[in-house]
């Protein structure tokens, strides 16, 4: 028997496909978004309340153990008040611009996920948006109504700030940094680079670059065992977890 259902196809088939398998009874690990417009998006919300079904999103870098470690450390008081955190997130690459058109754009695409990690690791909700856009890699990504670069500073009740920076285009690898400043310290999130050789010599000490592809570390580890999650929910009948256990 089939328990459950993992859809990974084009962002305009997962509305749908999600309450398909909510109407058969089907667990659900669905890519994100669940839609490009919101109003949809609340009703299958409210489609897969109704049906009870476990349904997890692919919020993955909650289970990379780097941010899983950096998130722990701040709930634990390591840095004191949170007051500034960095977000930097750059892919080696833009994908094709056929997926460009249908991604939803950079910030609803890319950058979704650089909001869910500022919510988590802040844990605030945001009341203020400042956004910039550009296009700086491809000329054909802004003829598809997108930008390739952006930047992002927001604001949460308490007056707390986040930063967040895009890039379509790494030329050093994948990017994936977080610096969060606090009242008694600083804590930094690294790239996990290629290889951990250290080269030293008269001209000084040279390390790996960090890794050419979004398949590669960081993100590996936490792609597989956030979708690993749900069927040990199914089995164990509990609710999806937002997150890693600390």
């Amino acid at each position: 028997a089939i328990d459950g259902v993992i859809i990974a196809s084009a962002t305009p088939t997962h509305a749908d496909l999600i309450i398909r398998a909510c109407d058969a009874g089907k667990a659900i690990f669905c890519e994100k978004p669940i839609d490009l417009d919101i109003e949809r998006v609340r009703a299958v919300v409210a489609h897969i309340d109704a049906s009870g079904q476990l349904c997890q999103l692919g919020f993955n870098r909650r289970f990379d153990p780097q941010f899983r470690d950096l998130h722990r450390q701040l709930r634990d008081g390591r840095v004191g008040d949170i007051e500034q955190v960095i977000i930097s997130s750059r892919d080696p690459a833009p994908p094709p611009i056929g997926y460009i058109k249908e991604s939803g754009g950079l910030f609803r695409d890319m950058m979704i996920h650089d909001f869910d990690m500022a919510r988590w690791l802040t844990g605030s909700e945001f009341v203020e948006v400042i956004a910039r856009g550009s296009c700086l890699v491809d000329p054909a990504i802004g003829d598809a109504g997108d930008v390739d670069a952006a930047m992002v500073l927001m604001k949460t009740a308490d007056g707390r700030l986040v930063h967040i920076n895009n890039s379509r285009r790494c030329s050093y690898g994948y990017d994936q940094r977080i610096e969060v400043f606090g009242s008694a310290g600083m804590l930094q999130a690294q790239n996990v680079l290629e290889s951990r050789l250290r080269f030293a010599g008269e001209a000084g000490q040279v390390d790996a670059k960090p890794c050419r592809h979004s398949r590669l570390p960081p993100l590996p580890t936490s792609s597989i065992a956030m979708p690993c999650a749900l069927p040990e929910c199914v089995v164990l009948a509990r609710s999806v977890p937002l997150a890693p256990p600390a």
